[in-house]
């Protein structure tokens, strides 16, 4: 399953915009002459700032834009948590920090599994319900 083009459109957006910025960013250079030193630091500042925001919205889209495979979890012997996908196959087993997509409320809540001893194999996002056997999920394919 592919997800939406409407990452490719504004990934081109962001990716026009990075280029922008680094080309005022450049353009600072020629304005010595223009303003003093501590303008020139303030806004180069400001452009590294909104360079480094726009890199890492960059490499968001692009991990959104990934293809992904849907299933349901099912604990498996040893205790974690894997994806049966439609066609039988099953996913790697999720330990902590392992991304994952889960639907919960009617939406795909993005976040990741984690562990606690009470608590037990849980999903870590704007919700953190424990996982069960059942729950819709998805990953990203690399």
């Amino acid at each position: 399953m592919e997800k939406s083009k409407l990452y490719t459109k504004y990934l081109k957006e962001i990716n026009s915009m990075l280029q922008n910025v680094n080309k005022l960013n450049a353009d600072l250079k020629s304005e010595t002459t223009i303003l003093n030193d501590i303008e020139i630091i303030d806004i180069r500042k400001v452009f590294n700032h909104l360079i480094n925001n726009l890199e890492d919205a960059k490499m968001s889209i692009d991990d959104f834009s990934k293809p992904i495979r849907e299933g349901i979890l099912f604990q498996n012997e040893d205790g974690k948590f894997e994806i049966i996908y439609p066609n039988g196959k099953h996913s790697y087993a999720f330990s902590c920090g392992s991304p994952i997509e889960v639907y919960l409320e009617g939406l795909w809540q993005v976040g990741r599994v984690e562990y606690t001893t009470t608590k037990g194999y849980y999903f870590y996002g704007n919700i953190k319900p424990s996982l069960k056997d059942n729950m819709r999920s998805r990953v990203e394919m690399d």
